[in-house]
């Protein structure tokens, strides 16, 4: 199952950004989700609030995908990833060039 997400021609960013901010968006950890691959990430703020939201919430992820548009931003983006709070131990995080 895939589930497309496409922040840059979003209307409404500030009230997604409120419902990721606030206590009722998931509140209720993901138990199966194991993979998550996000492509064409550019690490807006609803895309940063979004994987922050699954790193605290899914104690079963083991992979976390983030295809990013520069490789030179995909650096700070991965420094930032790895400060947020991950409720698996077993969960890795890989950031790589889009390849489209």
């Amino acid at each position: 199952m895939a589930w497309v997400i496409d922040s840059t021609t979003s209307d409404n960013v500030e009230e997604v950004l409120e419902y990721l901010n606030s206590t009722a968006c998931l509140n209720q950890p993901l138990h199966s989700l194991k993979d998550v691959a996000m492509q064409a990430f550019e690490g807006s703020k609803v895309e940063m609030l979004f994987i922050k939201l699954l790193f605290a919430r899914t104690p079963s992820l083991i992979r976390m995908q983030v295809n990013v548009f520069d490789l030179e931003k995909g650096r700070d983006i991965a420094t930032e990833l790895m400060d947020f709070r991950i409720a698996s131990p077993k969960a890795e995080l890989f950031c790589t060039p889009c390849t489209d």
